[in-house]
């Protein structure tokens, strides 16, 4: 399928020379970022999804060791609609594992919401800029998009958003240090009662720093585990092995900066880790 590239410093005014381009029919399929510059990937028709890759070929014995280890890992589909209102997905981290962006791929990627209608919340009212690059990418996957200054806010913006079938929630990043603003964040996370809350844990940190953080944010009533930054991962076996030890789903994870294409189901990445560690995989079964 032909499609347009616009290539500049800010997303917002290449939107804009898209839409002026192309249309205001034309979507945005990747955002693609090297340094401070932007590529923005558009169509003027829907993307098709690609053909799944055949499986590679391994050993019976391998495979079924390794079939026997991915499901020690749980995973689950995404749920449907509960009645008379939207699901709600919360994400929480601390500061840098990219929530935001990560938000933005959720919204855009056929792996995560393909086809429901989203609506965005954001609570990132400390950080400077982080509304707006919010609005940006609800602007660039054509998704409406509140900003919740408390519980009261985030209370108003859910019934605002009754009619979608999923809300995620963006939600500011605080260390564990900042102990009152960890619990401001909690009460208004607990206004929005989320159905789900997906800790945004960047693996490529230290690992020691990794589970630490996940122990912090357990208060938060984290209900999966969403890995980001794989790719500075020196060996994503290891969060294979951490979603092993923490018994927490992982539906996604985010494995770069391409939006929405750097997001992909847990479950390929993972069993692409084993297929190319081999040895470990039956040294843990």
């Amino acid at each position: 399928m032909p499609h347009e590239t616009f290539t500049g410093d800010a997303i917002a005014p290449l939107l804009r020379q898209a839409r002026e381009a192309l249309g205001p029919d034309a979507q945005v399929v990747r955002v693609n970022r090297l340094g401070n510059r932007y590529t923005l990937v558009v169509s003027t028709e829907a993307e098709a999804a690609p053909a799944p890759a055949p499986a590679p070929a391994s050993a019976p014995d391998f495979r079924a060791t390794l079939d026997s280890r991915l499901r020690g890992i749980p995973e689950e589909p995404l749920p449907a609609r509960p009645r008379g209102r939207p699901l709600v997905v919360a994400l929480v981290g601390p500061t840098g594992a990219g929530k935001t962006t990560t938000a933005a791929k959720l919204a855009m990627s056929r792996h995560a919401f393909g086809g429901r209608e989203i609506g965005l919340i954001g609570l990132d009212t400390y950080r400077v800029g982080a509304v707006e690059q919010l609005a940006l990418w609800a602007e660039v996957a054509r998704v409406p998009m509140e900003v919740a200054w408390g519980p009261n806010d985030t209370r108003a913006a859910l019934r605002r958003f009754r009619s979608c079938d999923a809300v995620l929630v963006d939600t500011p990043g605080r260390g564990p240090g900042n102990a009152a603003d960890l619990d401001a964040v909690r009460q208004t996370l607990a206004a929005l009662r989320p159905d789900e809350t997906h800790l945004v844990l960047p693996v490529g940190r230290i690992w020691r720093v990794v589970r630490q953080t996940l122990r912090d944010y357990r208060a938060f009533g984290i209900t999966h585990l969403l890995a980001s930054k794989v790719d500075e991962c020196a060996d994503d076996w290891g969060v294979f092995e951490l979603a092993l030890a923490e018994g927490l789903p992982m539906r996604w994870i985010a494995d770069g900066q391409a939006v929405p294409d750097a997001l992909r189901p847990a479950a390929d990445r993972l069993a692409g880790a084993a297929l190319r560690r081999p040895r470990a995989v039956t040294e843990v079964a």
